[in-house]
């Protein structure tokens, strides 16, 4: 399959998601934590679908390798991590934890580890390297970044709709730079499942700021990546 037949039904596949998931909040509101549970629960069915067809195309367009399933640097990943679920911390503060059965917790951890998954190897994997191949890496960084915060109508305000556009430039940007899916996975993991123990009570917290904050880290893994670039154009100069 070509990697503009592949980006295109990829994005077909998380369209039919996206509505998916609307009926299901529609249909099946939650205001409850169980309730919010069941409906995630619920919406997990289309997940696995979501997952099942994204896979399948990534297999029919590239090799596992080409998708991002690799080894690769793991110090820019892990900086720019820590640097996210710090900012992550300060705007869920005071850090009270969800009051809900052990057994929501599990449940919540299995659901945001799918998500991820779906995520990574959508946006970070399959748009990624399709977009890239099709019209070069600014427009596999930025313009699916840009598709990753629109996926996530629904899901989140608009308020928050640039952090998310910022999280995907620098997770794009370490995608670029080699860094595993695996990784991002991982982190992307971590950062979601924060949201679950501890929800943002503290409403005042100002958004702009919050995004602002988003730059600390971007500017890390860009910054990386410019050093490493003039480490090794002195080393092949030398040379």
């Amino acid at each position: 399959m070509s990697m503009k037949k592949a980006f295109g039904w990829g994005v077909f596949i998380w369209v039919l998601y996206i509505l998916s998931r609307f009926c299901v909040q529609h249909f099946y509101p939650a205001n409850t934590y169980g309730e919010f549970i069941r409906q995630d629960i619920f919406i997990t069915g289309f997940r696995l679908l979501l997952l099942y067809f994204m896979l399948a195309l990534a297999r029919l367009a590239m090799s596992r390798k080409e998708l991002g399933f690799q080894r690769g640097p793991v110090w820019p990943a892990a900086i720019a991590g820590l640097l996210f679920i710090s900012i992550d911390l300060i705007r869920l503060a005071p850090w009270v934890p969800v009051q809900a059965k052990p057994i929501y917790f599990i449940l919540e951890m299995a659901i945001n580890l799918l998500v991820a998954v779906n995520e990574e190897i959508s946006f970070r994997g399959l748009f990624y390297v399709c977009m890239r191949e099709m019209k070069g890496e600014n427009w596999a960084i930025y313009f699916v970044s840009a598709l990753f915060a629109l996926m996530h109508w629904g899901y989140q305000s608009l308020a928050a709709f640039p952090s998310i556009f910022l999280t995907g430039v620098a997770f794009a940007k370490l995608r670029s730079m080699g860094v595993s899916l695996t990784v991002l996975i991982l982190i992307h993991w971590v950062l979601d499942f924060l949201y679950f123990i501890f929800p943002p009570y503290h409403n005042q917290f100002p958004i702009p700021l919050f995004t602002a904050m988003h730059l600390v880290p971007l500017g890390v893994v860009f910054g990386w990546d410019y050093l490493q670039k003039r480490r090794i154009a002195r080393t092949t100069a030398t040379t």
